[in-house]
């Protein structure tokens, strides 16, 4: 089955207000991502089929602050969730051709509140946010249904 929905996440409170609070901190949605005073919202396509869920997101959320340096894009998210237990990526917006495209930033586990997933870092996220080691855990993140 697919449908169209949101993907939310917060990131982690504590490092929004950081960035907000930052003489040049910016934090700005493009392409049909939105944000309002707690979440990052991303318009996706949601199919569901099986033990198997993906939600394929697009737009971008950026925050940037101390002259460029912390710079982090969060583009294009796409979760794939099985059996209660998932992963987060993003476009990597400066990756090469020889690159990959995109990277898993976060493992997900589902929570008891349907539609809703723990998110913790991986190696990947830790290195994009700069701030977290792989492992921290994040705020959840929230798939929904339109």
């Amino acid at each position: 089955m697919v449908s169209q929905g949101w993907i939310e996440w917060a990131v982690k409170g504590s490092f929004r207000r950081y960035v907000e609070a930052l003489p040049d901190g910016a934090v700005e949605a493009a392409d049909g991502a939105s944000l309002d005073a707690e979440t990052f919202r991303w318009p996706a396509t949601i199919e569901q089929g099986g033990e198997q869920s993906r939600a394929s997101g697009w737009g971008v959320v950026t925050l940037t602050g101390h002259s460029g340096l912390l710079t982090v894009a969060l583009a294009s998210p796409t979760v794939v969730v099985r059996g209660g237990k998932g992963a987060l990526s993003i476009d990597y917006p400066w990756a090469s051709a020889s690159e990959e495209p995109s990277t898993v930033i976060a493992d997900l586990v589902a929570t008891a509140e349907h539609g809703v997933f723990a998110v913790s870092l991986t190696e990947d996220g830790a290195e994009l946010f700069n701030t977290y080691a792989a492992g921290a855990e994040m705020a959840p993140l929230v798939l929904r249904t339109s």
